[in-house]
């Protein structure tokens, strides 16, 4: 348009640092307004009840991962071949049959049963309490000095996966919050298709408990740990704060409206947004990630095993 004469900065230079650094942060804090929801739609599916009813009776595997010193339960059921692993506040008895109740309603909800319980012997005085519980729920312990296959199986899959989103981050360490949420979203995303020698080719272990489809706006489009900007909405609406906040994507919400979970830097909180925009990560971003590691004393990224041996440090 020529408006401003002899101007060095072409629409070219423009469109190439929208690339390079994406969107104007301050625009967004500043004339971000409040979008529509979008209406709410569940889209359950119809799993074949033949399906349901071959697998029926769960046989499931449980054993323990480690990573900086921070326990998570890991399960997998042998035949369905889903997995969780949700981190355990600590190694007390109380805390292990609290998660590990979690994952039996998970089962039963979705109309299983669980027949059998492989384990160490470690968790002999928490399987204890579900075989004379409400849900009768035998075990099996495996022998001194022996694993259980499934469970070592499970975990070195998760460990994988684990290990290689790690490295794709830009920090060199990562805050105790940013370790838990990575480890079970980790696990989670096993769920997301038909494993090998699963039950099912056409249908995951995640659509086979949840009757739910993916999402590819909710589960697909933000990697994890992305910088965002959530798009908020102040109240009252005519005041001067910003009305986008700066935030770290941890992982989508499980309900059906499609909310996103996020770290905030400003309160330093896990909040839920609806809507948000990525933004290109800068230095000063990395470094305060970094911070929040320091501050959590992690330096480095170690996943061992329970003892404490073959430690290995990324």
């Amino acid at each position: 348009m020529n408006s401003i004469k002899d101007c060095p900065v072409t629409v070219d230079d423009v469109n190439l640092a929208e690339r390079i650094y994406g969107p104007d942060v301050a625009s967004i804090k500043g004339k971000a307004t409040r979008s529509r929801p979008k209406p709410v739609v569940a889209d359950i599916i119809e799993i074949p009840k033949e399906l349901v009813a071959a697998q029926h009776d769960v046989d499931m595997s449980i054993d323990t991962l480690f990573v900086n010193s921070m326990p998570f339960l890991a399960t997998i059921s042998h035949s369905i071949k889903y997995r969780t692993c949700h981190f355990v506040p600590s190694r007390r008895m109380v805390d292990y049959r609290s998660v590990l109740a979690k994952v039996v309603m998970l089962y039963l909800n979705a109309g299983f049963k669980i027949k059998m319980i492989h384990a160490d012997s470690e968790y002999k005085a928490v399987l204890e309490e579900f075989k004379e519980g409400s849900t009768k729920i035998p075990y099996n312990l495996a022998t001194a000095n022996e694993h259980v296959p499934q469970a070592e199986r499970n975990i070195c899959d998760i460990k994988e996966r684990v290990r290689a989103t790690y490295h794709s981050l830009p920090f060199k360490a990562i805050p105790k919050l940013f370790i838990k949420e990575l480890v079970m979203e980790t696990a989670n995303k096993l769920n997301f298709f038909p494993p090998k020698n699963g039950v099912s080719q056409y249908y995951s272990p995640r659509e086979i408990l949840s009757h739910q489809r993916l999402d590819y706006d909710k589960h697909c489009t933000i990697p994890q740990f992305s910088y965002v900007q959530a798009y908020d909405e102040p109240k009252p609406k005519n005041s001067q704060a910003p009305r986008s906040l700066d935030c770290i994507y941890l992982r989508p919400t499980n309900n059906i409206q499609g909310g996103l979970v996020l770290y905030h830097f400003g309160t330093k909180a896990v909040i839920t947004r609806r809507k948000v925009k990525v933004i290109p990560i800068a230095a000063s971003v990395i470094e305060a990630v970094e911070r929040l590691a320091k501050a959590d004393g992690i330096q480095s990224f170690v996943l061992h095993n329970k003892d404490g041996t073959s430690k290995e440090v990324l």
